[in-house]
């Protein structure tokens, strides 16, 4: 092969490399951009929401069930907490994560209350804590919508979903605290978390009711936040 065919063919491999290299360096580039907007963006619309904690003393979590066909009875668990992140006056583009202590669960019974905590039942020297985290919304209107979500109980995580009724945001006005209301409603069955005691005499289904009463929590980075729950993710809407 002549010289100067060896030389062009040099130069044209030499150019082919270095544009075959800007491309694949511009396209590394071009997603880290896009990487780096997405993740600014996600940033901005989780700091855009208000962070409300849930006031334990002015909340309820309570559970019905059948009791050997003559009527149901009534529990409810007094250790609540959890946090809400809601955006304006609407449930869509908000999320939760809720926690309860299982061993302070009551039922009017002292007797019945060991029975349920002990190892036969819920079992809370092993699983202290129930939690629900959301997942997804479907919005109802304003001040309604089908919240989704991922119960752990019993260790076992199974996906529920909760009828929302967000009842007003405003002023409470025995603190003057910015607040927030919910009410919930439910049905889980105990089978699918392993709970298959007695189950000729109590019932399968399981009838959940939630009023949740929240405060706007501190702002800032100091801001205290519940030992027992974590940020939650933001829900998709109408997913």
């Amino acid at each position: 092969m002549p010289a100067g065919a060896r030389v062009a063919g040099a130069w044209l491999a030499c150019a082919f490399i270095a544009g075959t290299s800007f491309i694949a360096v511009s396209a590394v580039s071009a997603v880290s951009a896009v990487s780096a907007v997405s993740a600014a963006s996600a940033t901005s619309a989780a700091a855009a929401a208000d962070r409300f904690e849930i006031d334990p003393a002015h909340s309820h979590v309570q559970f019905s069930v059948r009791r050997f066909g003559f009527n149901a009875i009534i529990g409810e668990f007094r250790d609540v907490a959890g946090v809400v992140l809601l955006e304006g006056d609407s449930l869509s583009g908000g999320s939760v994560v809720a926690s309860v202590q299982t061993a302070s669960l009551v039922s009017g019974d002292a007797t019945r209350d060991g029975h349920v905590r002990g190892e036969h039942w819920l079992n809370a020297a092993k699983y202290p804590t129930i939690q629900f985290r959301s997942t997804s919304v479907q919005a109802l209107g304003r001040d309604a919508a089908t919240v989704r979500g991922d119960l752990t109980l019993l260790g076992v995580t199974r996906a529920v979903s909760l009828d929302v009724r967000f009842n007003k945001r405003g002023i409470d006005p025995s603190n003057q605290k910015e607040a927030a209301g919910f009410s919930a409603t439910g049905m889980l069955r105990r089978s699918d978390f392993g709970l298959q005691t007695a189950p000729q005499l109590i019932g399968e289904e399981v009838a959940i009711r939630i009023e949740v009463l929240a405060h706007l929590a501190a702002q800032g980075a100091d801001a205290p936040r519940p030992a027992s729950v974590q940020r939650p993710a933001s829900f998709a809407e109408g997913a």
